[in-house]
C-alpha cells in the first residue's frame, strides 16, 4: 500500500468533501440532531471547500493507489480546520501522517507559535496524543458539539 499527500487544488475539492462526509457520517454526526448533522455538512460539500481554499484555508490530500483517502486542513491562522480520513484507513497512523505534513507544511510559509482545533468528542484523546490541550469544556452550538483545544509548539 503506498500512500502519498499532496497538496490539494480547487479540482479536488470534491473528493475532499466525500471524505468528510464518508468520515464524518457514521463516527461524529451520529451525536447530533437533524439540523446540527446538516449545519456541520454544510462546511464539507465541494463548493465549501473551495470558498475555504480562495479565503486562506490550504488542504493536502492523501491517497492511495490513486484514491483519495484523507485530508487536512488549516486555515492561515493557524487553526486545524479539517483532518479526516476513511474509517477503513483509521489506526495505521495515517492522520498523525497528514497532521505532521500540513504543520510542517503550514510553518514553512508563516509563523506560529500555536495551533487551535474544535475536536469532535470521538477525536479529543487522537488530538491529545498530538499535544493538544483543552481550553475549555465541549461547547455545542446549533447543536453541533466540540471541544476547544490548542496545541503550543514551544511543548510539542
Amino acid at each position: 500500500m503506498r500512500i502519498t499527500i499532496r497538496p490539494a487544488t480547487k479540482q479536488d475539492a470534491a473528493a475532499i468533501a466525500q471524505i468528510i462526509y464518508d468520515s464524518s457520517v457514521p463516527i461524529i454526526t451520529d451525536e447530533f440532531d437533524e439540523e446540527a448533522t446538516a449545519i456541520f455538512l454544510s462546511a464539507a460539500t465541494a463548493e465549501a471547500i473551495s470558498y475555504y481554499m480562495d479565503n486562506g484555508t490550504e488542504y493536502h490530500i492523501a491517497e492511495c493507489n490513486g484514491r483519495a483517502i484523507g485530508t487536512v486542513g488549516i486555515d492561515d491562522k493557524a487553526h486545524l480546520f479539517q483532518l479526516f480520513v476513511l474509517p477503513e484507513f483509521h489506526r495505521r497512523g495515517l492522520a498523525s501522517y497528514l497532521w505532521n505534513h500540513g504543520k510542517e507544511h503550514y510553518m514553512e510559509h508563516k509563523s506560529t507559535t500555536y495551533f487551535t482545533v474544535n475536536s469532535s468528542n470521538f477525536a479529543v484523546r487522537f488530538y491529545e496524543k498530538l499535544g493538544f490541550q483543552r481550553t475549555g469544556p465541549m461547547e455545542e452550538k446549533k447543536g453541533v458539539k466540540f471541544n476547544p483545544m490548542r496545541l503550543c509548539l514551544a511543548s510539542a
